[in-house]
């Protein structure tokens, strides 16, 4: 008598690795997807604290030399590039005259799959 059944475990065996090969794979997108977005939020969080670093040049900058480096460009660790701009404005109110300054700062960085990320801040201080 003949076996009707004659190569139904080799299907059944095939399509078990064919489902085990598919959850390897999404298994493995998923984890470079997660990395990605890991390393990037790193990075956007480093250009943001250089962005803060660069802001409290400037203020410095501004406070103790009036503005005197208006436009600066400063290349920071890990390649972040800093540019800050300040504007000085003289203000006469009545008798009091005090000096507002307009402070700019942009840090950029490149980040993952050549993405840029950037980060701006703005600051307005006033000097009596």
């Amino acid at each position: 008598m003949m076996n009707k059944q004659h190569g139904f475990s080799l299907i059944s065996i095939l399509l078990i690795l064919l489902l085990i090969a598919s959850l390897s794979s999404y298994l493995l997108i998923s984890h470079t997807t997660q990395q990605t977005t890991i390393s990037l939020a790193l990075q956007q969080t480093q250009t943001q604290f250089a962005a803060y670093s660069g802001l409290e040049w400037a203020v410095q900058d501004a406070l103790q030399n009036n503005c005197s480096q208006p436009n600066s460009t400063f290349t920071l660790p890990q390649d972040v590039e800093i540019k800050a701009t300040c504007q000085a404005l003289a203000i006469t109110e009545g008798t009091q005259n005090y000096t507002v300054y307009t402070l700019k700062v942009r840090a950029t960085k490149e980040c993952v799959n050549k993405s840029t990320c950037s980060h701006t801040l703005y600051k307005t201080v006033k000097q009596l």
